[in-house]
């Protein structure tokens, strides 16, 4: 293994830096003796391993048409070149890194023969006790991408297990930003070395405004562990940083974007991206590659460092999403007070390692007709500017339906600056909208939904992976059913079903989507739902279709195991789960629950369980105008979960301690309040923690336990409530639609 202790030297241009691969210290100076240094090399590669990803985070930057044609050997001798040339960090993304075949070989031989820093960046999901230990002592950092689900904590746990350092990717907007130091405390908490805090782009109504970019950098004064700020973030930060420039003499080309003396990114010069085809571009936010896709791609680090040299015009270019600091910022502006100040000294001193990184928010609302699911989007599509905020007309419709939630709850979210979806369709009786957020980022139109006779689909609140379709379509009989299934097989674009069944006269199909190459939209998951839908009305013809996205987690098997019991009966229990979040959850909660004031209604923590209704639609809008996220619930039988923690906010520049829930005591209580053995597990919260989960056709006794038990320890505690197969009704309600007579009259 090489010594990643030793300093390495790398020429800047007229200044020259030291760097140590094993702790990040950095080491620039600038003196008359380093005025002809010239870079000879990017000193980061960020490096797009491949495209392969088990989750479909529809704001990743990546190109999911980009095929993965990187090998261990090829790249190993790409990157063996360029740190002989004098590159000193290689930070691995994608895609998902960990699904890359061989990635242990690889980073075993890049340690074994370069003296590179090796990082990667990685939604978690795959970081566990079984498979870590072929990447222990591999990685010089691990950077976990975080969402609003807690997913993150196992994977942090692992590392921290392990002694890995272990940093975060965080994307913010206006939403995020009331949570912010509550997450920012937990991950302090659980052992992160620091926090990236990142825009979207692309996104026009995620930008952050001047007033909550100043809520931001007085987030960050405060913060209790470093947080780092993205270089698309440009000037618009009003926050003590680094320039961002490493080097002495400007790198103004021909064509290039003009800074007028403000400081560079550096995407593309600094660092540049090789992407999961093999090409080379400036940075992951890039639609342009050198070379072409129709010329050869990269084979060697000569070919990567050609490009690098040559195509340094096209390299520096603004990209073309909105957020990009080069393209949004005009080319005469002066740089802020706080970045003109930011000039480096003869002699710097820090620690850095760089970064790679890489939901989609769904309203599936059914109705019991299509006229009425037609309807619906008819009413809204002319107030509807896709990506732009609610227009006059549809903050004008939500105030006179009463979907708003009144001033005391939104504070934090104002119709001026809720944001359109990216699509609004009918397919069949559904109604879908998409959209970027880390949020819900329209609550007004569930309320709506609901408040036309509509029943909103529980999900879709920032999902990481684009839903699979689920279509069923009636065939004549069982012979047409099988012929159906056939071409179902031959058509969707080359794309055949993920998985499809024949029952009597059904076809049952789960279909993946799949992004339409000539399309250069960022979210093309809406277009892509629609071309699907479209394709399986004209392959269905006459036949009664319907289909659903789903907004939960399933595959073919789990399919099959529904379809295996179509002839049972599901036991059937209308009940809400309204959950909060945010600082003040549980008070909020509790409002709605003082506001609900009717027998069947229990609290625990920040959850409101509602038993007992028949009617759902005027206590599911009451439950988002309160600010809730409302889940309709439909099985006897649910799963209820809870979390149990301590949490100690840090002082500044101070580790945090959490004492340690006492997980046989939590055990017991539970069992003796439930009469029922409940298993207490750890690593589903962060490593002081525990968590629990039962089945039950008693939630409010299984809520009840859980909260005695937190109130005995004295300690926080988060619970959910969702169904056990949601996809088995979502399979009846599929077929009650094509077997309805509407369905039998073609009217589809």
């Amino acid at each position: 293994m090489t010594d990643l202790a030793r300093l390495r030297f790398f020429p800047l241009d007229g200044a020259a830096l030291w760097f140590q691969p094993s702790t990040g210290l950095h080491l620039r100076a600038q003196a008359p003796r380093f005025a002809r240094l010239e870079r000879t090399a990017p000193r980061v590669v960020m490096f797009g391993i491949t495209n392969a990803c088990n989750l479909r985070c529809s704001f990743c930057s990546r190109d999911t048409t980009r095929p993965s044609e990187w090998t261990v050997d090829l790249a190993a001798s790409v990157l063996r070149g360029l740190a002989q040339a004098g590159t000193l960090e290689v930070a691995f993304g994608g895609g998902e890194p960990l699904l890359f075949p061989g990635f242990p070989e690889l980073l075993t031989e890049l340690r074994r023969t370069t003296p590179l820093a090796l990082h990667a960046t990685s939604n978690g999901t795959r970081i566990n006790a079984a498979t870590w230990p072929r990447l222990r002592g591999l990685l010089t950092e691990v950077r976990l991408s975080l969402y609003d689900e807690p997913t993150w904590q196992a994977a942090a746990d692992t590392m921290n297990a392990d002694g890995q350092r272990w940093s975060a990717n965080l994307l913010v907007d206006r939403a995020r930003l009331p949570r912010l130091p509550a997450l920012l405390a937990q991950l302090a908490a659980r052992g992160c070395h620091d926090v990236a805090l990142l825009p979207y782009l692309g996104v026009p109504g995620q930008a952050l405004d001047a007033p909550a970019l100043a809520e931001l950098a007085a987030t960050l004064d405060d913060a209790p562990l470093p947080c780092r700020i993205s270089v698309c973030f440009g000037d618009r930060l009003a926050v003590p940083c680094l320039p961002r420039e490493l080097d002495a003499r400007p790198q103004v080309e021909p064509g290039a974007w003009p800074r007028a003396g403000g400081d560079d990114c550096g995407a593309g010069f600094d660092f540049i991206t090789l992407t999961p085809d093999r090409r080379v571009q400036s940075c992951s936010f890039q639609d342009t590659s050198v070379p072409p896709r129709e010329a050869p791609p990269v084979t060697t680090a000569e070919d990567v460092l050609r490009l690098w040299r040559v195509e340094r015009t096209t390299l520096r270019q603004a990209a073309a999403r909105s957020g990009c600091a080069r393209r949004d910022r005009p080319p005469d502006a002066a740089p802020t007070p706080s970045r003109a100040a930011a000039r480096w000294p003869a002699l710097a001193l820090w620690h850095q390692y760089s970064g790679n990184n890489s939901g989609e928010c769904v309203l599936v609302g059914k109705f019991e007709t299509n006229e009425a699911a037609r309807r619906y989007v008819a009413e809204l599509l002319p107030g509807l500017v896709a990506d732009e905020p609610y227009s006059a007309a549809w903050r004008e419709l939500f105030e006179r339906e009463g979907v708003v939630p009144p001033p005391e709850v939104s504070a934090h979210r104002d119709l001026e600056w809720s944001q359109t979806p990216h699509h609004l369709l009918a397919i069949g009786r559904s109604v879908v909208a998409t959209s970027y957020s880390a949020d819900d980022a329209f609550p007004e139109l569930r309320a709506l939904t609901w408040k036309r006779g509509g029943y909103v689909v529980a999900g879709g609140l920032h999902l990481h992976d684009w839903p699979a379709l689920l279509a069923v379509i009636r065939g004549r009989d069982s012979a047409d059913a099988r012929l159906v299934r056939d071409a179902l097989d031959r058509a969707q674009g080359g794309a055949p079903p993920a998985h499809a069944e024949v029952h009597g006269d059904l076809v049952v199909s789960l279909l993946e989507l799949t992004r339409d190459s000539s399309s250069s939209q960022r979210t093309p998951m809406g277009a892509a739902l629609k071309q699907r839908a479209e394709a399986l009305e004209q392959l269905a013809g006459e036949r009664p279709l319907a289909c659903e996205p789903l907004l939960e987690d399933t595959s073919g098997a789990a399919l099959t195991a529904v379809m295996q019991r179509l002839g049972v009966e599901l036991s059937s229990q209308p009940r809400l789960w309204v959950s909060f979040f945010g600082q003040d959850a549980d008070a909020a909660a509790q409002r709605f629950a003082s506001a609900v004031d009717q027998p069947g209604v229990h609290r625990a923590g920040h959850g409101v369980l509602i038993e007992g209704q028949k009617r759902r639609k005027r206590l599911a809008v009451l439950g988002l105008r309160h600010g809730g996220y409302v889940r309709a619930l439909e099985g006897d039988e649910v799963e209820v979960s809870g979390s149990w923690w301590f949490l100690q906010v840090p002082s500044k520049g101070k580790k945090a301690v959490s004492p340690r829930v006492d997980r046989a005591a939590l055990e017991h209580a539970l069992t003796s309040s439930l009469g029922v053995a409940v298993t207490v597990t750890e690593g589903n919260n962060w490593r002081s923690g525990a968590s629990a989960s039962l089945c039950t056709r008693e939630p409010a006794t299984a809520l009840a336990a859980m909260t005695q038990a937190a109130s005995l320890l004295g300690c926080r505690l988060n619970v959910h409530v969702r169904d056990l197969s949601p996809l088995a009704f979502c399979v009846r309600r599929l077929i009650a639609e094509v077997r309805s007579p509407e369905a039998r009259a073609g009217n589809r």
